[in-house]
């Protein structure tokens, strides 16, 4: 009779359990497929990747970087944080977002944070690299180009060989000295390079 029950109670279990194995390991397949992961269960690093333009619309905005990094930083499981950064730069402000971001949460969980710089890191992306502890870039990669360009023609001296002359009211002292038609002043040149 014990015998009987057994065989019984060993047969339930595997018309019954043998399906409900099959859906939970079809379940993790399923779950596997789409990219999802149960750890990290060990030290890992943390990549924040900062793709394409930088602005409010774009791929590479704050709203868009800022969880992801506040994600890295705050995971303890996450030893380090790489910037792995593929970008022309983009908006000065977004890009302040998240500098200022990344040197808030370094304060607050702090770790080592790398910035890598793959085919291009220029400008406003640049700017982001300055904040990481340590800059990687490849031999072509192009790095850099922080600023703006002021680039005026200096027409005065054309115009002063068939007698012209231009007169120019502004409100201030400077306001007007990118005119081309007036010559260039000591003063103007330190205000430009300024």
């Amino acid at each position: 009779m014990k015998a009987e029950r057994r065989w019984k109670m060993v047969f339930q279990a595997m018309v019954f359990g043998f399906p409900v194995l099959l859906g939970v390991g079809y379940f993790l397949f399923f779950l596997s497929t789409t990219g999802f992961r149960w750890g990290p269960f060990g030290s890992v690093v943390g990549v924040v990747r900062i793709e394409g333009a930088i602005g409010a619309n774009e791929r590479a905005s704050a709203e868009a970087i800022l969880p992801l990094l506040e994600k890295a930083f705050s995971n303890s499981s996450v030893k380090a944080v790489v910037l792995s950064i593929d970008s022309p730069g983009g908006a000065p402000v977004e890009s302040e977002r998240i500098y200022t971001a990344l040197g808030t949460l370094k304060k607050k969980h702090p770790k080592p944070v790398v910035a890598v710089i793959n085919n291009i890191g220029a400008s406003a992306a640049f700017m982001i690299a300055l904040h990481a502890d340590k800059i990687i870039a490849g031999k072509y990669s192009l790095v850099g180009s922080i600023g703006a360009i002021i680039a005026p023609w200096q027409f005065d001296r054309a115009i002063a060989k068939v007698d012209i002359s231009q007169r120019v009211y502004a409100s201030g002292k400077l306001k007007a000295f990118l005119n081309p038609f007036t010559p260039v002043s000591p003063e103007v040149d330190a205000k430009a390079q300024h």
